[in-house]
């Protein structure tokens, strides 16, 4: 989600996911299903965000114009992909 720009990840993210679920070496019945696979992907854009937000206003880690778009882009998705909702049991 921030490695990309916001209209990156829209277009691309489910075929990144479908991808990425398809090139785990497990066989096919240890593979987690998709629906389980979106609905985590979802709810990490909660974790992102908060990382990100941790780091504004810090020395060091990483500078404050990177932060910031990365906070932008962490915001969109967790707003994009209700990832509140993902998060609930």
């Amino acid at each position: 989600m921030g490695a990309l720009t916001t209209p990156d990840r829209r277009d691309h993210e489910t075929d990144l996911l479908r991808h990425y679920l398809d090139a785990l070496d497990l066989p096919a019945d240890a593979r987690p299903s998709w629906e389980s696979s979106w609905r985590r992907y979802r709810a990490s854009a909660a974790y992102g965000l908060a990382i990100w937000l941790s780091t504004l206003g810090t020395d060091g880690w990483q500078r404050h114009d990177v932060s910031l778009a990365l906070v932008g882009r962490y915001a969109t998705a967790f707003r994009d992909l209700d990832a509140e909702a993902a998060g609930q049991p």
